[in-house]
């Protein structure tokens, strides 16, 4: 079986669970489907080594139930990404963040491509700490690498947006096993004060 056999019928039937989604209203009306779609992009990305990007998803994404044709059309664009992306990625993780934090790049294509979570602690730290220059990107990358675990994105996720009042054990977890900017998170999540406080 080659990959065009496995694909064929996967985009297929991406498609349908698509249209399914957007006549039901949206990821809103349906999160567990919304989640299921995803989890079904990210396997068809990494099969051609493409990181989660909001440009290599369009080129999963469906409007209507394509034909044979629109499918092995989307099979050769998705080829032909993965050979642009894996020739042009010859930086280093430490040159690819120093290079976006010198641009400003869009944290959604950054972190993919660093193979890190777009997750609000992951944003947090690339927004308000690397594009601010708080910190040596160094340390910056070690803590995103640090923290794109399941279950510190699973504690940190459970940090309320807009109270001072945390779980102190979520909190206390965080802090001793070294996850390095969640005071400044938990000020930012706070609304108390300002970036230049933190």
């Amino acid at each position: 079986m080659t990959q065009n056999d496995f694909l064929q019928p996967a985009l297929a039937g991406l498609a349908n669970l698509q249209i399914i989604l957007e006549e039901k209203g949206g990821p809103s009306a349906d999160g567990q489907l919304f989640e299921q779609i995803l989890g079904i992009q990210d396997n068809i990305l990494k099969k051609f080594g493409l990181p989660i990007s909001p440009d290599n998803e369009e080129l999963l994404w469906f409007k209507s139930v394509p034909t044979d044709n629109e499918v092995g059309h989307r099979i050769d664009q998705l080829h032909s990404a993965a050979t642009k992306y894996l020739l042009n990625n010859a930086k280093s993780d430490l040159q690819i963040l120093r290079d976006a934090q010198q641009t400003k790049q869009d944290p959604m294509y950054v972190l993919p491509e660093l193979k890190i979570s777009t997750h609000n602690y992951t944003i947090f730290v690339y927004d308000k700490i690397l594009l601010k220059q708080k910190d040596s990107v160094e340390n910056i990358l070690h803590d995103l690498k640090f923290a794109n675990h399941p279950d510190i994105l699973n504690a940190l996720g459970q940090i309320q947006f807009g109270t001072t009042e945390q779980d102190p054990a979520i909190v206390y977890f965080l802090n001793s096993i070294g996850v390095k900017y969640i005071e400044q998170f938990l000020i930012h999540n706070s609304n108390l004060l300002s970036d230049d406080d933190y």
